[in-house]
């Protein structure tokens, strides 16, 4: 999978001349071939898009070369997705196989057309799973939709990396007790280990010390409590996964962990709710639109709620701090999606966004925000 970050989107956002296409597909893990055909396909009917709004031919063959390179890149389909967005300009491209399964889409505008990412952009569901064990230590980043492995430097493979020679032949020597018939080794005294949990811990805290994403750590039963009094991480969450995991792939360890976050996703999101609504009430929150875009483009919205379902266009003047300068009530020529303006500077501008699936964020209210002072 590759991730979208915020230096990314940036890049996506900025204005361009000329055409700008963006390309959803859904894609199979076992039906590559089929996922590169159908790229293929895409790719065809952009260039009949292009050609339709003045390209000359050579032009268009030209302008898709980037995208049409990985029809054919085997390595490019063996990295299993269920979804690949691209993003096509004049000497720009960006291709990302990610986690959600698109609806095959086409857009050639003025600029790119992001809303189907909102869902990887906000954050609200990701979380770090910590997988234990005496021959590994495994990190991931995960949200609702999957896990992807992440390395991180400094951190320790196996715990001989971490402890000396004398330290770890003495762990592997430790003896072996019986519970219910069932041999397993015991657990050493802490500080037998005190210099494994404590190195994976530091290269950890520097990744996660700044960040309000919830960790999750998995593993045998008797290092857990070991590894929690090393940890210093601030979202360490009290519940966690026991057992011999080193077996499992993202996908089984996506499937133990996400009922553990989802229900503080949905507490979070509620507590966020409530507060914009409180504050709604007392009029210290906007839900008008063209005030709340011009506010998320001065870095003003600290929290947003927004409708992926609803959509209105307007004129947008970047010269003038983010101001609507007309509204529409149709797409047209020079008109911008006003939803995805509003999410995606709040994002950029280091706000919190809520995606609602439904046509209504409260009472009828389709966008609204939380503005800084």
């Amino acid at each position: 999978m590759d991730v979208v970050t915020n230096q990314e989107l940036e890049l996506l956002t900025q204005g361009r001349t000329g055409t700008c296409v963006s390309l959803y597909l859904r894609t199979h893990p076992s039906r590559s071939e089929q996922d590169s055909m159908n790229l293929n396909n895409m790719l065809a009917a952009v260039q009949d898009e292009l050609v339709a709004l003045g390209m000359d031919r050579q032009g268009a063959r030209s302008f898709v070369r980037p995208a049409r390179d990985l029809v054919s890149d085997k390595a490019f389909w063996q990295a299993p997705s269920r979804g690949l967005a691209l993003f096509l300009a004049d000497g720009f491209f960006r291709s990302y196989r990610v986690p959600i399964a698109f609806d095959d889409t086409l857009v050639a505008a003025d600029r790119f057309h992001l809303k189907p990412l909102l869902p990887l952009l906000t954050g609200e569901t990701d979380y770090y799973l910590l997988v234990l064990s005496q021959s590994k230590i495994r990190l991931f980043h995960g949200n609702r939709f999957g896990l992807d492995k992440i390395i991180v430097s400094g951190v320790p493979e196996a715990m001989k990396e971490a402890v000396s020679q004398e330290q770890n032949e003495a762990y592997q020597q430790s003896p072996v007790r019986l519970s219910g018939g069932a041999a397993r080794v015991a657990r050493r005294d802490d500080e037998n280990i005190s210099q494994y949990f404590p190195a994976v811990n530091k290269s950890l805290h520097e990744l996660l010390q700044d960040k309000d994403t919830p960790l999750v750590i998995a593993g045998v039963d008797y290092l857990l409590p070991l590894y929690r009094q090393a940890n210093t991480c601030p979202r360490l969450i009290p519940v966690e996964i026991k057992g011999d995991l080193d077996g499992l792939r993202a996908e089984a360890l996506h499937q133990k962990a996400w009922p553990l976050i989802d229900p503080l996703v949905r507490t979070r999101r509620a507590e966020a709710l409530e507060e914009l609504q409180g504050a709604i009430g007392a009029r210290k929150a906007s839900t008008s639109l063209p005030e709340i875009v011009a506010a998320a483009y001065q870095g003003k919205v600290s929290t947003l709620f927004v409708s992926t379902r609803k959509h209105e266009w307007g004129v947008v003047d970047r010269f003038k701090g983010g101001a609507v300068n007309r509204m529409a009530g149709r797409e047209e020529e020079g008109c911008e999606d006003l939803y995805d303006l509003a999410a995606l500077y709040t994002l950029l501008k280091g706000g919190k966004v809520f995606v609602v699936e439904g046509s209504s964020v409260t009472e009828g209210v389709s966008i609204a925000a939380m503005l800084r002072p």
